[in-house]
C-alpha cells in the first residue's frame, strides 16, 4: 500500500503553489496531511462572468475549481449530448474531477479550450434544450 511520502506532498504542494491555491490537504491510507499557505505575490482573477440570458439555451456550468479537459463526449458547436453524458474532466493537483451534463441538447457555444483555467460555476458551455 502506497504512503503519504516527503517526495508526494512536495509535488503537491508545488503544484498548489504554481496554481495560486492556498490550502492542501491530501491522504493516503491512515497518513494524513494538511497546509495552509500565503497568499500568492499576485492576485488569481476571479470570474465575474454572468450567465447571458438567452430565451431557450442554456448553460453547462463547471462544478469544480481546477483546468479544464474535454470528457468523453465531446464539447463542440453541433454536438448533440444526454442528460448524465461526461462532458468535462476538471484537474487538480493532478486528480480529474469528472463534469456530468444537467441537461442534454445540442451544444451552441462552447467557452473553454483545453487546458483553460476555470472556476466554480463558470460556463463551459451553452446548450439548446431538445
Amino acid at each position: 500500500m502506497r504512503k503519504l511520502d516527503f517526495e508526494l506532498v512536495r509535488h503537491a504542494l508545488s503544484v498548489a503553489r504554481e496554481h495560486g491555491f492556498r490550502e492542501v490537504e491530501m491522504g493516503v491510507g491512515s497518513d494524513h496531511f494538511h497546509a495552509k499557505m500565503e497568499p500568492a505575490a499576485y492576485p488569481m482573477p476571479m470570474i465575474t462572468e454572468e450567465i447571458p440570458e438567452a430565451p431557450s439555451a442554456k448553460a453547462l456550468q463547471s462544478t469544480a475549481v481546477g483546468y479544464y479537459s474535454p470528457g468523453t463526449t465531446n464539447l463542440e458547436v453541433g454536438e448533440r449530448i444526454a442528460k448524465g453524458d461526461n462532458i468535462a474532466a476538471i484537474e487538480v493537483l493532478g486528480l480529474a474531477n469528472d463534469v456530468e451534463a444537467k441537461l442534454g441538447g445540442v451544444v451552441v457555444e462552447v467557452r473553454v479550450k483545453p487546458g483553460d483555467p476555470v472556476e466554480y460555476g463558470q460556463v463551459l458551455a451553452m446548450v439548446q434544450p431538445e
